[in-house]
């Protein structure tokens, strides 16, 4: 099984390639994110959420609006915020239990308040750090983040087997020259989205 923890949108330009990609991913679970949720509210007339959205987190979201993105949107709008396998005991938010897609569980929040809950192994997503966390038999994973990494690494993914529950982080090197060359070519005025991109380089 493959599961996708929310976040097709935001930041960078090639959310469609990305659409295009996952649709074909046999296996596919798949969650809805904070950004898709904005993506959709913004493509859906919700001015307040486009302007925002644009100050904050570049321009991305306007050249995917001027782009057919129709079936991506139909695609992320059936997609859930939360979903459980019983036979593994998984629970997966790209949030948190308690805030499913905005909650923040980072590798030093305290996840005290996890060995209170009912599934024995969690996958969240959203905060873009790597984490293997473990709470009694409690077993806390978020895969990091293909799109923006911000532990000072490469782009990392997670595989997890059962019932063993090993957990290993793969990097995903990429030529980060070329993100930022277009970037700059589509003269994006948020210092952030290069300065993120930089950090990759640390493992060089």
């Amino acid at each position: 099984m493959n599961i996708f923890l929310g976040d097709l949108c935001g930041y960078y330009f090639n959310e469609l390639e990305i659409f295009s990609a996952l649709s074909r991913m046999p296996n596919l679970v798949a969650l809805r994110g904070n950004h898709d949720e904005m993506f959709i509210a913004a493509a859906e007339g919700d001015v307040e959420t486009r302007t925002r959205y644009l100050e904050k987190y570049g321009s991305a979201l306007g050249h995917c609006l001027r782009q057919d993105y129709k079936a991506m949107m139909a695609w992320l709008k059936k997609q859930p915020v939360a979903y459980e396998v019983q036979e593994w005991d998984i629970a997966c938010f790209h949030g948190s239990p308690k805030d499913q897609v905005n909650g923040y569980v980072y590798p030093d929040t305290d996840v005290g308040r996890f060995s209170a809950k009912s599934r024995q192994n969690y996958f969240l997503g959203h905060t873009h750090y790597p984490m293997n966390r473990q709470i009694g038999d409690k077993m806390i994973v978020n895969p990091g983040s293909l799109g923006q990494p911000r532990q000072k690494g490469w782009p990392t993914y997670a595989v997890v087997t059962f019932p063993d529950r090993k957990v290993e982080f793969k990097e995903v090197p990429y030529d980060v020259d070329k993100l930022i060359v277009q970037l700059e070519q589509r003269e994006e005025k948020n210092p952030y989205l290069k300065e993120v991109l930089l950090r990759c380089y640390a493992r060089r």
